[in-house]
């Protein structure tokens, strides 16, 4: 995403990463898919509770799949397939939800995800900050306005509201 700082997972809470986990599970990308949403919790929880070494294929197809311990990868693509949709619904959810501030990812060729924080950059949030000798008129910007100068800062050009 251009323009916006990537912060790394040391920064993040285990509690905001469960909130934005809950606002993934909820959406609209996620509700109609109870394997996904499981597949997804899984490795969140897993990832946040400092057991991500142990997120495997085989683990994945124990606790969400329900697969016995002679399951066999190479003979059951499952997992792979469900992580294919996993991927993709979350890249349908942050196109939908732009700006959430908190990214789960779910890398490619394996199954821990990545969790980031995206913020303004720092000069642009100076944008917003008044000056002192800035006229007592002056409002506190919405949302909405950094949101305006934001996506004209991404197109190339300044647009105020």
């Amino acid at each position: 995403m251009p323009g916006l700082i990537l912060k790394s997972a040391l920064e993040i809470s285990k509690q905001e990463i469960a909130r934005q986990l809950d606002s993934i599970l909820c959406s609209h990308a996620f509700n109609s898919s109870k394997r996904c949403q499981e597949f997804l919790e899984f490795i969140v929880y897993e990832a946040i509770e400092g057991r991500g070494d142990g997120i495997t294929e085989r683990s994945i197809a124990r606790s969400v799949f329900h697969k016995e311990h002679h399951f066999e990868p190479t003979e059951d693509a499952v997992v792979r397939v469900k992580a294919h949709e996993v991927r993709r619904r979350l890249n349908d959810y942050y196109r939908d939800n732009a700006d959430a501030r908190i990214r789960i990812e779910l890398p490619h060729g394996g199954y821990i995800p990545n969790f980031q924080r995206l913020e303004l950059p720092a000069a642009l949030s100076a944008t917003f900050e008044p000056t002192p000798d800035a006229k007592s008129t002056q409002t506190k910007p919405t949302r909405r306005n950094l949101f305006w100068l934001l996506g004209g800062v991404m197109a190339g050009s300044i647009v105020y509201p």
